[in-house]
């Protein structure tokens, strides 16, 4: 059983905002990351968009074709819906975000998994048991910025950062079933005191 709600595993992001999933005592895993950018040198990209794409490999199934992780956002930038900013503010929404030597572009994610895969409901509530057994996500997260060349506008991409978790569940027995074996192994070794005793 994990937790992910708002006083266990959270992550606070830049703005000071508590980020979690909700999940009080339930089987599920994933991650917890905030990725910063600051332009440091001349040249470097000022008004940006993140773009984040991952695969995943759902109980050995092999891994998917890459999808690009942007929610319900008509463009491809995670900073559409995804929750982002700039230094000290929330800035979801803002294309691009505008940043500079001293305020870094942010964003916070929380990918993850629930064991009875009803990952719908946030708290991983409901669903069917053992539905997920094992889970894989890689992720890459870039940085965009538009650039226009000879009249025509590109979107470019510029260096990144990978990262995701790999999540196996694996099933305790119930106290129960844990008691039951206990009362057999302790019948089995009276049995066996009491053989060696009419064998004397």
């Amino acid at each position: 059983m994990v937790n992910n709600n708002a006083t266990t595993n959270f992550i606070t992001g830049p703005d000071g905002g508590n980020y979690n999933r909700g999940v009080t005592n339930q089987d599920a895993g994933g991650a917890n990351i905030v990725i910063s950018y600051t332009p440091l040198n001349a040249g470097d990209p000022t008004n940006v968009n993140f773009v984040q794409a991952f695969i995943q490999n759902t109980n050995g199934a092999g891994f998917t074709s890459g999808t690009i992780d942007r929610g319900s956002s008509p463009t491809p930038y995670y900073n559409g819906t995804g929750v982002s900013g700039t230094g000290k503010t929330k800035r979801v929404g803002t294309i691009p975000l505008v940043t500079n030597s001293t305020t870094a572009a942010w964003l916070v994610d929380i990918p993850y998994r629930c064991e009875n895969g009803n990952d719908t409901d946030s708290d991983c509530t409901g669903g069917a048991d053992d539905t997920l057994l094992s889970q894989v996500q890689y992720f890459q997260s870039f940085i965009e910025q538009d650039k226009v060349i000879d009249g025509t506008t590109y979107q470019v991409l510029y260096g990144g950062v990978q990262w995701g978790y790999s999540l196996t569940m694996v099933e305790a027995p119930e106290p129960s079933s844990m008691l039951l074996a206990g009362l057999g192994l302790l019948a089995a070794g009276l049995c066996r005191r009491r053989v060696r005793r009419f064998s004397a």
